[in-house]
């Protein structure tokens, strides 16, 4: 079902918001016709809820697939034929049709519609000054159909849309017209410059050969139905002259035409040449435009002859503009020869082409014109408006004087009445008397600016390449009734207004142009660059001075797999970040990663992904608004891509992402040319690097030295946190890590199991491993190696010889090449690591055989090799020592001569074979100061390789100190029997004592005179001394165990020693007290203890009653599990058979009475009985030392606080 309408639905409020919103949308890209395009499918599919739609423009005989969204989207930049399809009878009708049976309708054939499985359509025209040149489509696969308000909203939009992409097309193609402003400013200089008309013409001629490269050049002027050669440059001075007819000659059809013509053959207008030979010498394309002043054709310019090509498009429009000039300049020309006539019109109009000429920027053409109207003209007020044409826009550029206040007014009406009529005519409307005028022959405006002082007005408009570019009002307070002659002042004035204005913005455009080419140049000198960073720095610059709106740039390479992009230069607002601060970023959907993908420069006003982002600091910064990807290529391969973004919307345009695409390909060949340099330095790196291995390798220092030397080389290639180099050894039993450093010091001097270690975790395999968490849980050197790490294997002989780690640097990326660099001296490090093992095998041969010599020669027992006659062969130190002889004297001799006297040997052998028999005997030997001492012999037999014996080993022993032990312990035995048999006389004598004390006590309270008293006073005095003894032997006999409670050692000593201060002072002695507050405190009785250490003070300061020195310290100290107590003098000291027996009960050295022999005996007791143990040191002379450990307390193991 089809409906075709001029649609005028009733707009919804929600839809009337969403279409301002497009509006808004298309004025922020009027610069933009590809944006505009894309804005309106979109906007067709959001507000519509279609599910497709696309905008077509009639190109010739096609429709070209401009933009397109949703379903359709695939269609975009697709050419199709007319055809019968709904696209031409959307135009042909000019109205909107809908159709929600597709299926059934003819005419609806379009191919692609079918294709995609369209079932709905709605189309509207796309009509732009009285012109349709397109179609707005919006389609539907599935069941819903599109309604009248649907219908009525597309025509919306295409009306809306049409002048916008109208507009930006046509303003698109006024910046492709740009010229080389500098050079034609030079021209126009130089033709302003000569007011001889016949000088113009050369001039003219000249510039035009010169500026477009070709052969020869002529000026023709119109003059009637003719045109007369006026001027010749290069091939055609004498070739060409006279007057030529207008038909069938090449500039006559520029001038019919009105534009400029181009040709690739002269020879199609025989007229034009006046030789037949003509083309033998010179190509036969040509170029032609005509001089054109305002509507007037002067006549026309031609250059031909361009040896290397055809003339193009840019050729033609640059002799465009040159004509353009050289009108002017012929008019000024004339103008000038004409001063006589009109002499203030010429000086006008000489004035303002000097003022104008001299302009090279709007403002200043702004100024030279508000000195002419003012000055030379007498205008009191005026203003420029910018116009368009196209889309019936204006907006004002200047304004000055008399009316300024009411331009804000006159702009949004500026189309009615005589100003529009203006306009759009291209005519001149001037008003003398705005004061005669009724109020229906003014506009609103006008009638504003009357009230404001305004008699005479005029419109003017500026006219550029046939086309209305701009108005110029001019305003005075006095009614003004001008003549023919300054009516033709005022066009002209326009004109010259019209063209400064134009040469101002292609000046602009062309210094743009211009720094965009120094910037590109700037970029091929960075490919001299060595430096990949220098490279970067100059890439940046250029785009900086090329894109003057860029407030973030970013260079991204990419990683082999093409997954990630590699940010090497971020800059925002002029801060820069280098790689090493910046993260690595997944490729994606934004406009890097279509460049990417598809090769192309990509433009957008919303940039989906920010670059500012991934800088420390800058994710908080405004949003950008604009950008351009570029991608950076070398050949076909893509090396990454470059990224500029802006603030605003549509600060970028086509000739920016050109400009920058240049940059970026040049870019890529400095990149491409620094990374060869890069590699160039890697490779003679990694040589001086293997050469280094080889040093050490090679070298005589230790395997560790060597390690270090070794990491220290791969260091100076691979930067890294931390190194490690470990070698199989043990048979291949074990993994030593001979070096380490920074993070992986830990694994230095660790040997480790093969099957536990990184060798096994690589195998066999030759290629670098980064180790995850997975596998470093599955070895032992997991506790060291960080998440990450990369591990090589050192391979030599298809053996693996030990491993390589590296940590790379926390924060930072890996760089180019360092996990090849890695590889390539693993392969050094594996036959360094073979030339280390074979190395350290014959080490470990010497060394075995110098432990064994060492052995032989350290050991604190004679041993002596002898041959089978028993003639010493060899004897060690430990010989040479105990016998007295000298190493060469027992050489000289045999070992019977050593021995006193021998008992039979007998043979150790387990039976099984006499070859394995060790013989034993006991001898006494004699030294060669002839002393003796009991000696254990060893024999065995050193046998050849088949078994012979060959010599003998002889390993002697001393038996004097075992002989010595063997009567200690029988000491000791005697002690313990002594000890049992006090033990039971002590019992027998205790309960008898306790009872004569206790009846002596029960006495003592009775009425006894006084001698009686005393005398059972006597009785108890002695049972109680005869208890204490026995208590003693007890303690002594350890039958009686002491209370057990947690004591402060150091509260004892002081305690003690308080009571024994008197006695000490007297005596002269010296107390120094060494305490350890912090020794934790002991379990046992207080008492106790306090009487071991009463003994060792009583007989301290008995052994220094006649020493010069009296000195004793007491010390404490905390040890492993419990307290040492020390106490020294500076006593008489004991010789070592009174040491031997201090501890025997009832031994003592005082003189009778002094002393009972049991205080040591009973001190060794207690001690024995705290689970402690008590020693001495003593030296004659010198003094003694006692020393006892007692086991801290279990139940409180803080330390003791001392008072």
């Amino acid at each position: 079902m089809t409906s075709s309408a001029r649609i005028r639905a009733e707009i919804p409020p929600s839809s009337a918001v969403e279409l301002l919103a497009v509006a808004r949308r298309l004025a922020a890209v009027a610069a933009n016709s590809d944006e505009a395009a894309s804005i309106l499918t979109e906007s067709v599919v959001a507000i519509l809820g279609a599910e497709g739609a696309l905008l077509s423009s009639l190109d010739d005989d096609e429709f070209r697939v401009d933009a397109a969204a949703g379903i359709l989207r695939p269609l975009r930049t697709k050419r199709f034929p007319l055809g019968d399809s709904l696209a031409l009878r959307t135009l042909q009708e000019g109205s909107t049709l809908v159709l929600n049976q597709l299926t059934t309708e003819r005419g609806a054939n379009l191919p692609y519609l079918r294709e995609l499985g369209i079932r709905q359509v709605v189309s509207a025209p796309l009509v732009a000054g009285g012109s349709a040149f397109g179609v707005l489509l919006a389609v539907n696969a599935g069941d819903g159909v599109f309604s009248d308000e649907d219908a009525a909203l597309l025509q919306y939009l295409a009306e809306l849309g049409s002048q916008s992409v109208r507009n930006a097309r046509l303003l698109e193609r006024e910046r492709q017209s740009a010229r080389e402003a500098r050079a034609l400013a030079d021209i126009v200089r130089h033709l302003n410059q000569s007011l001889e008309v016949e000088r113009v013409f050369t001039l003219i001629a000249e510039h035009a050969a010169d500026l477009l490269q070709g052969a020869g050049a002529t000026v023709t002027m119109l003059e009637g139905d003719a045109l007369r050669i006026v001027g010749a440059a290069g091939h055609a001075v004498g070739r060409f002259m006279g007057i030529l007819p207008m038909e069938g000659v090449f500039s006559g059809e520029a001038l019919r035409r009105r534009r400029p013509v181009r040709t690739s053959d002269l020879r199609q207008f025989p007229r034009w040449e006046t030789s037949p030979d003509l083309y033998h010498d010179v190509a036969p394309n040509a170029v032609a435009a005509p001089l054109l002043v305002g509507d007037r054709v002067l006549g026309a310019v031609l250059v031909y002859g361009n040896a290397v090509r055809d003339f193009n498009a840019h050729e033609e429009e640059l002799l465009e503009a040159l004509a353009s000039h050289a009108a002017v300049a012929v008019e000024n020309a004339r103008l000038y020869r004409a001063a006589a006539r009109t002499t203030r019109h010429a000086e006008i109009l000489a004035a303002t082409g000097r003022i104008l000429a001299s302009a090279v920027s709007s403002e200043e053409v702004f100024d030279g014109i508000e000195r002419i109207a003012t000055q030379l003209l007498g205008a009191d007020g005026f203003t420029v408006y910018a116009i368009d044409v196209v889309r019936r826009t204006s907006a004002v550029q200047h304004s000055r004087g008399l009316g300024s206040e009411q331009v804000a007014t006159v702009a949004p009406s500026l189309w009615i009445g005589r100003p529009g009529w203006a306009v759009e005519n291209a005519q001149h409307v001037i008003l003398p008397d705005l004061r005669v005028l009724g109020e229906d022959e003014l506009s609103e405006p006008l009638q504003g600016l009357r009230q404001a002082g305004v008699s005479s007005i005029a419109f003017l408009p500026l006219v550029i390449d046939e086309t209305v570019r701009g108005l110029l009002v001019m305003r005075w307070y006095a009614p003004r009734h001008p003549s023919e002659a300054e009516h033709e002042l005022l066009r002209d004035f326009a004109t010259h207004v019209a063209i400064a204005l134009r040469n101002a913005g292609l000046l602009g455009d062309l210094e743009r142009r211009a720094a965009r080419l120094a910037s590109v140049a700037q970029v091929q000198q960075a490919i001299s660059r060595t430096e990949l960073g220098d490279v970067y720095g100059e890439v940046h610059r250029a785009a900086l001075s090329s894109v003057p709106h860029a407030s973030v740039f970013a260079l991204l390479l990419l990683n082999p797999d093409q997954t990630d992009f590699l940010p090497q230069l971020i800059v925002v607002d002029g801060v820069s970040t280098s790689a090493s601060a910046l993260p690595i970023v997944a490729v994606g959907s934004c406009a890097a990663s279509r460049a990417l993908r598809d090769g192309g420069t990509h433009i957008s006003d919303a940039p989906a992904r920010a670059w500012s982002d991934f800088v420390a600091g800058k994710g908080g910064r405004l949003p950008v608004r604009a950008e351009i990807a570029v991608p950076i290529l070398h050949g076909q391969e893509i090396l990454g891509v470059i990224v500029v973004q802006g603030d605003e919307p549509g600060v970028f345009d086509e000739q920016d992402a050109a400009v920058l695409a240049i940059i970026a390909r040049q870019a890529g060949a400095a990149i491409d040319n620094a990374r060869l340099f890069a590699a160039e330095r890697r490779a003679r790196t990694i040589a001086e690097a293997a050469a280094t291995i080889a040093r050490a390798a090679l070298g005589s220092g230790s395997p560790a030295e060597m390690g270090r030397e070794i990491l220290a080389a791969v260091e100076s290639v691979v930067p890294s946190a931390g190194k490690a180099l470990g070698v199989v050894g043990d048979g291949g039993e074990t993994l030593t890590y001979l070096s380490a450093t920074g993070a992986l010091q830990g694994l230095l001097n660790r040997s480790i199991p093969v099957d536990q270690s990184a060798a096994h975790l690589i195998g066999s395999t030759v290629d670098i491993l980064t180790a995850g968490r997975d596998a470093l849980a599955a070895i032992a050197e997991h506790d060291v190696v960080p998440h990450g790490a990369r591990v090589v294997p050192l391979i030599a002989k298809h053996q693996t010889l030990g491993v390589l780690w590296s940590v790379p640097v926390a924060g930072t990326r890996e760089r180019r090449g360092e996990a090849e660099s890695l590889v390539r001296l693993a392969a050094h490090v594996a036959l360094a690591a073979d030339v280390l093992l074979l190395g350290e095998e014959e080490r470990k041969r010497r060394e075995r055989e110098r432990m064994l010599a060492t052995a032989l020669a350290t050991m604190d027992q004679p041993v002596f090799i002898l041959g089978l006659d028993r003639r010493i062969w060899y004897a060690n130190a430990a010989a040479v020592r105990e016998y007295g002889y000298a190493a060469d004297e027992l050489t000289a001799i045999t070992f019977d001569a050593l021995v006193a006297s021998a008992v039979p040997a007998r043979r150790l052998a387990n039976g099984a074979a006499i070859a394995a028999s060790v013989w034993l005997a006991e001898h006494v030997h004699r030294r060669r100061d002839g002393t003796e001492f009991p000696a254990s012999v060893m024999l065995s037999y050193i046998r050849d390789d088949d078994g012979a014996p060959v010599g003998q080993v002889m390993n002697i022993r001393n038996l004097t100190d075992e002989r010595r032990l063997e009567e200690q312990l029988r000491q000791s035995e005697k002690l313990a029997a002594i000890g049992e048999l006090v033990a039971g006389v002590a019992h027998e004598l205790n309960n008898p004592l306790a009872g004569i004390s206790a009846f002596a006590q029960i006495l003592l309270e009775e009425l006894l005179h006084d001698e009686q008293r005393e005398s059972v006073r006597l009785i108890k005095r002695e049972a109680d001394r005869a208890v204490a003894v026995i208590r003693d032997l007890l303690i002594f006999s350890r039958k009686a165990g002491p209370s057990r409670a947690p004591i402060d050692l150091n509260e004892i000593i002081e305690l003690t020693l308080r009571l024994r201060h008197y006695s000490l002072r007297s005596a002269g002695v010296d107390v120094r007290l060494e305490l350890d507050r912090g020794i934790p405190r002991v379990r046992g009785d207080g008492q106790r203890l306090q009487q071991v250490l009463l003994n060792l003070l009583v007989n301290a300061e008995f052994a220094m009653e006649g020493s010069a020195i009296k000195r004793l310290t007491v010390r404490t100290e905390s040890v492993d599990q419990g307290v040492v107590l020390t106490v020294s003098d500076t006593g008489a000291g004991m010789a070592e058979d009174t040491r031997q027996r201090i501890f025997e009960p009832f031994f003592t050295t005082k003189p009778a009475g002094q002393g009972t022999g049991l205080g040591l005996s009973v001190s060794y007791g207690i001690v024995q009985s705290h689970g402690g143990s008590i020693g001495v040191e003593s030296q004659v002379g010198v003094g003694t030392t006692f020393r006892i450990f007692l086991p801290e307390s279990v139940a409180s193991s803080a330390p003791a606080q001392s008072s």
